[in-house]
């Protein structure tokens, strides 16, 4: 989904509550408000979900985290993904041969790039992201930013 199409959708959703209820002038700067910022949250959750997704998928090619072959590399899959409370859940498929461990060696290439803690594990041949959305802790340490080993702030 674009841009152009949720604010349509919301502009849509204005013009289409006018016309079943003819609603008066009076009440059309609170239905062009509500519209709008219905719009923009639609546009904002499906952004932020895009972002991260697209981010993991990123760390996968670059860290060349799959199994090269003849012809290709086969790279890992996002085969769910949903929000949590804590943040975001992703599962991911992974060639045969591909472990954990090999995510877990790179974890910190994940934390980096998408600026969260991040948690991975295996289950039923699978790889489990937990995506975080508070920022790494960080203090500075001999001129470098580490890990500080705080909780999750949970």
């Amino acid at each position: 989904m674009n841009k152009e199409l949720v604010s349509c959708t919301g502009l849509g959703l204005f013009l289409y509550a006018w016309y079943q209820s003819q609603i008066t002038l009076s009440m059309s700067p609170y239905l062009v408000g509500g519209s709008m910022v219905l719009g923009s949250s639609i546009l904002w959750a499906l952004e932020e979900k895009k972002s991260v997704r697209n981010r993991i998928m990123l760390v996968t090619k670059n860290l060349k985290l799959g199994i090269k072959t003849d012809e290709k590399m086969l790279l890992p899959r996002i085969t769910h993904y949903h929000k949590e409370e804590y943040g975001w859940k992703f599962i991911l498929a992974v060639p045969p041969g591909l472990s954990e461990k090999k995510f877990i060696e790179n974890l910190r290439g994940f934390e980096t790039t998408l600026n969260s803690e991040v948690e991975i594990y295996e289950r039923h041949g699978k790889i489990h992201m937990k995506v975080y959305s508070h920022e790494l802790p960080t203090k500075i340490k001999g001129g470098l930013m580490v890990n500080d080993g705080t909780d999750r702030g949970e």
